[in-house]
């Protein structure tokens, strides 16, 4: 009998457009445009076909919202995590007064902190970081904390976060492969084998066509 094999699809989604990517605003944790909305209903509605199995995202408005749209047609609840959180290279990010993990889990109804998270515990970055230090770090921890141990379940996880983050995850994931900026909702998909290898990944955009 032929040894069981498993493969991990691996979806990595940047925001959809924020207040801030248009300079319109008003706290570092702003939510999104019009555009942005239309966008995270695209993201939705292009994994229509799809059974996803879960769900991870930063506690960010702006990530939630793009992610909100999707978990409501899967009936999935959003993981949030700390370590796809944007990255806090500036001060009004340190100075900004954060919502706690109780105050975000009310807003926003489908998604929960970790139950292993203490419910207390700060949740957003210290100040300062760097992206190819700190953010990096993060990232890989998210990896071998959340990932790893699903690389033999045949999952369908979707991961919503920023450019930083994103960016850092798609390094770790297929360090050969050389990407552009990642555009607000684009989707890129990867194919892990059971030891976490990228055996095949794309870029996906044909669900933001003709958006304005």
């Amino acid at each position: 009998m032929a040894e069981r094999r498993y493969t991990m699809k691996l979806y990595v989604i940047r925001h959809g457009q924020s207040l801030g990517n248009v300079n319109q605003h008003k706290t570092p944790n702003d939510g999104l445009t019009d555009l942005g909305k239309k966008q995270a209903r695209k993201v939705a509605d292009y994994f229509e076909s799809i059974s996803v199995s879960r769900i991870f995202c930063s506690p960010f408005r702006r990530v939630v919202e793009t992610a909100t749209p999707l978990a409501v047609d899967q009936e999935k609840r959003i993981t949030l995590s700390p370590e796809l959180s944007e990255i806090f290279d500036c001060v009004k990010r340190r100075d900004h007064k954060w919502e706690s993990r109780e105050e975000l889990e009310k807003q926003f109804p489908f998604a929960t902190f970790a139950k292993t998270d203490e419910i207390k515990k700060q949740w957003w970055p210290n100040y300062p970081e760097t992206e190819e230090v700190e953010v990096k770090h993060r990232v890989k921890s998210f990896f071998e904390k959340i990932i790893i141990p699903l690389l033999e379940k045949d999952e369908h996880v979707v991961i919503f976060g920023h450019r930083a983050t994103t960016a850092q995850l798609k390094k770790f994931l297929c360090p050969d492969v050389s990407y552009e900026d990642h555009g607000n909702a684009v989707i890129f998909e990867y194919t892990l084998d059971e030891n976490g290898t990228c055996v095949e990944n794309k870029e996906i955009t044909e669900h933001l066509e003709g958006l304005v």
